[in-house]
Formats: C-alpha cells, sequence, structure tokens
C-alpha cells in the first residue's frame, strides 16, 4: 500500500513540472543509527556468560551507534501561495557497526554488520523563507551482512570454520519509517537538512518483517545466526533460537544539498 502512495505521488509531482515551480535538490552526508536489537542483546548476553572464564573484556550490551554516508535525492512542490509544499525524498546509504570481545590470551573476537539503507519518502510541510519543516512517512529497505571472525593477537585474521560461529550471514528487511525534515537556505542554490525517522521495530508497523541472519555453507544448507550461545551448543538446530535483523529507533541524517530550481 505504501509502495503504491509513493508511485502516486510522483506521477502527481511529474504532471504538475508545467504547471508550479518544483524545486529539487542532491545531497550528500551522513546518518547515525543508534539502534538498540532485542535478539543481538540477548547474543552478546549469552556469549560473555558461556564464556566468562576465559574473557578479558567482554562484548558491549549491543553494536551501539551505526554511521555511514548517504546520497539523497529531494523534490518539492509548492501546493499554492500559502508556503505549503509536498515533495518526494529518497536516499542511498550505508550503515556499519562493530562489537568485539577480547579473550585473556589477548584473541578478539569481532561481529562487524553493514547494511545498505534506501529510503523512499513521502513529504508534506511548509516553507517559510530561508527554512523548510516537512512531516515524513515511507519504506526503509536494509539488506544487511554480518561478518563473524577471529582476530589472534599477532594481528592474523581467520574467517574459516575451525572456529565456531565464524563466517558471513545476510538478511533482507523492509522497516516502515516515519519522521520528520528540517532544511535551512544558505545562499541561493545550498540547502542543510537534517531529517529524523523512526524505524519501526518488526510487529510495529505494517511493513515491518525480522529476518533472520543465515550462511550458505558448502553443504548447500542455511545455517543462521543463534541467538542464545549456551542452547545453540547443546541445540544446533533449534530455529527458533536464531538473531534476527529487528533493529530499531530513530535514525538522524545529515546532508548538505545543491538546489535545481526555485
Amino acid at each position: 500500500m505504501k509502495k503504491t502512495i509513493l508511485i502516486i505521488l510522483m506521477v502527481v509531482l511529474l504532471q504538475a513540472e508545467g504547471k508550479a515551480q518544483m524545486m529539487s535538490a542532491f545531497g550528500v552526508g551522513y546518518h547515525f543509527f543508534p539502534a538498540r536489537s532485542e535478539s543481538f542483546q540477548h547474543f552478546f548476553s549469552s556469549y560473555n556468560a558461556y564464556n566468562a572464564y576465559k574473557i578479558k573484556t567482554g562484548f558491549d550490551k549491543d553494536f551501539g551507534m551505526y554511521s555511514g554516508p548517504v546520497i539523497a535525492w529531494k523534490t518539492f512542490l509548492p501546493l499554492g501561495d500559502n508556503g505549503f509544499l509536498m515533495g518526494f525524498d529518497i536516499g542511498f546509504g550505508k550503515l556499519k557497526a562493530s562489537n568485539f570481545v577480547e579473550f585473556v590470551n589477548d584473541d578478539r573476537r569481532y561481529l562487524t554488520l553493514d547494511m545498505l539503507d534506501i529510503t523512499p519518502k513521502m513529504l508534506l510541510g511548509w516553507k517559510l523563507s530561508l527554512v523548510t519543516v516537512a512531516a515524513s512517512f515511507g519504506i526503509d529497505y536494509m539488506p544487511a551482512s554480518l561478518e563473524v571472525f577471529m582476530k589472534f593477537n599477532d594481528g592474523t585474521l581467520s574467517y574459516g570454520n575451525e572456529y565456531t560461529l565464524n563466517g558471513i550471514y545476510e538478511a533482507n528487511r523492509v522497516a516502515g519509517i516515519a519522521g520528520g525534515l528540517f532544511s535551512f537556505s544558505i545562499g541561493e542554490s545550498v540547502l542543510l537538512s537534517l531529517a529524523a525517522d523512526y524505524v519501526f521495530k518488526p510487529g510495529k508497523g505494517a511493513l515491518s518483517t525480522p529476518e533472520t541472519f543465515d550462511e550458505f555453507n558448502s553443504f548447500r544448507t542455511f545455517i543462521s545466526f543463534p541467538k542464545d550461545l549456551a542452547l545453540y551448543l547443546s541445540y544446533p538446530y533449534d530455529y527458533n533460537n536464531v538473531v534476527s535483523q529487528d533493529m530499531g529507533g530513530l535514525k538522524y541524517t545529515l546532508t548538505l544539498n545543491y538546489v535545481f530550481g526555485k
């Protein structure tokens, strides 16, 4: 349904191009996502507890701050002469976060999570002089890759399956998002924008679906990354004991934009 609405908006904007003066902007910037994942928190806690006797520094509670570069395209269409406007915003970015545990022999185990971040959004707002504010809603497509590897005290790395859990796991997820945009014009052709979008967790949005992190191994089978280490070592094929891509929370995006048309 939301995808249909976004397509309708694009058609309306294109049809209105000859009737009203549109403004478009291309931007580059950075975004920050201090997300929380209940399933990853469970894994980090269970790993620390199971290996407590040989750990010097345990995993942090969660991945913490995801961050990375982003590019964005915005198009605004005035709705009359009172400053109201509607628009479309799409961003393409990368988000990355890492967590590690250090053992008493100074070896480390790393978990590094990389996510592609594609966010088409509808905008409805108001422009007054140099300032534009708008409410937004849309979707967030987040294919992710989880790398699990060892870093030994001599600096060498191991991704091989000689160590439990090592490997590269992948997941896909589409989440509903809603938030707001604040933009400030700097001169005639530059726009500074800050967006804050709430990414809904699974079960808390029509398009928020949890996906497990799976590895496709040499035996042509999928292995899911476990949520509880002790349970996994006792029952490795418990398909309820899996980490899902359940990150949620506010995501902040700061971009500097070049404006085409006004």
